[in-house]
């Protein structure tokens, strides 16, 4: 009985594993799309005939992209398993 139900519990453990990584995996694949689909925005407007001005635009929303992602990268981190006394990483999962 014992050894039953450390397998089920290790199965359990296994399941909530791989779902939290799973979770992570997607929502950084939907950052990274975001990232993508932004930056492909950002180099397609033809709204300035002046190429200087057109580079300076697009170079500050490129700062502000940057920012953005790196604020949401920010988030996805502090939003993570519990933090231990030791050092973590991204890869550090949360077992019940």
């Amino acid at each position: 009985m014992h050894k039953l139900t450390q397998e089920g519990v290790l199965a359990m453990q296994f399941e909530d594993i791989v779902t939290q990584m799973i979770s992570r995996i997607s929502q950084r694949t939907t950052n990274v799309g975001e990232y993508l689909h932004a930056f492909l925005r950002l180099h397609q407007d033809q709204k300035e005939t002046n190429g200087l001005e057109r580079f300076r635009t697009r170079s500050q929303r490129l700062v502000e992209l940057l920012v953005n992602s790196q604020v949401k990268a920010d988030a996805m981190k502090s939003h993570g398993p519990a933090k231990h006394s030791q050092a973590s990483n991204d890869g550090d999962i949360e077992l019940f």
